[in-house]
């Protein structure tokens, strides 16, 4: 009788152990998609920096730099007559701002691009190349995960019947050693649990992580401003408006940072669903900071993230 705690205990351990494995070779398997060759535009660049997010401020602060939007105290957006567009959503950004007669706010436009259909475009032709990972494929995942924090709990469970057996029927060393097992067992599943959720925020695939390696690589961050060109916008996406070095108009856009917390678009404050609006790479949009609003994300390693990953949830 005084074994039946300790053999349980062994039996539950080893499935755990059997699921946990399993979730980890599956969650591989999913991030190692098929990477088809492409040479990625500073706007697919950001989005794997970070997000829609980072996307919508490079736009915005691209704009701005060159004269295509007029930045206002408060970080309200005005629009410049004969403004021209050289990306589908510099488009969207343009077209949002010309609507409102009296300015708007770069916060309602980072909302209203980030979930537009210029950003899905980004979005799934990233995907179809193998940069991102589809949400639908962490499906298998998350069914394991469930089953591993059951079965983590049960364990627990356990533990706490052997502690009162032994404590209150007076079962022999057995039970205690099967109780410690238990215990044992339920927590590491637990951290198991916690650990592949955070893995599985970083909407980014191992390709997309190279790729944006190789992209930091090749562009260190400007100790300087830039006139523009190519430079200013692959280091804007890749690091934040920090690299425009116009503190001014840093301040203006992030004025209205705190009002970010709630009611974003997915992924234009960091965060969200595998796949869509998850995690990506590291760094802040203003300065050296994080996003206010950001979630957590993955860095290089996974918003990517971070990251949304990423220090401050891929920055955005």
């Amino acid at each position: 009788m005084d074994l039946i705690p300790l053999v349980l205990s062994v039996v539950l351990a080893l499935v755990i152990a059997t699921t946990a494995a399993t979730i980890k070779r599956e969650h591989a398997r999913v991030r190692a998609v098929n990477f088809r060759v492409h040479e990625l535009g500073h706007y697919e660049i950001a989005y794997l920096a970070g997000g829609p997010r980072r996307v919508a401020n490079t736009a915005i602060a691209l704009l701005a730099k060159s004269g295509g939007l007029r930045v206002s105290r408060g970080g309200n957006l005005h629009a410049v007559a004969g403004a021209r567009a050289s990306h589908p959503v510099e488009e969207a950004v343009l077209a949002a701002v010309a609507a409102g007669s009296k300015g708007v706010s770069a916060t309602v436009i980072r909302r209203e691009i980030g979930g537009g259909v210029a950003m899905d475009e980004i979005r799934h032709h990233l995907t179809g190349l193998g940069l991102l990972v589809p949400g639908e494929t962490l499906v298998p995942v998350q069914t394991l995960l469930r089953r591993l924090r059951l079965l983590s709990w049960l364990a627990l469970a356990g533990a706490a019947l052997s502690v009162a057996a032994v404590i209150f029927l007076s079962m022999g060393p057995f039970t205690f050693v099967g109780g410690l097992v238990f215990a044992f067992t339920g927590a590491a599943g637990l951290i198991a649990v916690a650990r592949h959720q955070r893995a599985m925020r970083d909407a980014l695939s191992s390709a997309g992580h190279d790729e944006l390696s190789r992209a930091r690589q090749a562009w260190a961050p400007m100790g300087s401003a830039s006139s523009g060109g190519e430079a200013l916008s692959l280091s804007v996406a890749l690091y934040g408006i920090g690299e425009l070095h116009d503190p001014s108009l840093e301040a203006e856009l992030n004025a209205h940072e705190a009002d970010e917390g709630s009611g974003c678009a997915a992924g234009v404050c960091g965060g969200g669903n595998p796949g869509s609006s998850g995690a990506f790479g590291a760094g802040g949009d203003f300065g050296s900071g994080g996003d206010s609003g950001s979630s957590g994300c993955g860095g290089s390693s996974g918003c990517g993230g971070g990251g949304c990953g990423g220090g401050g949830c891929g920055g955005g």
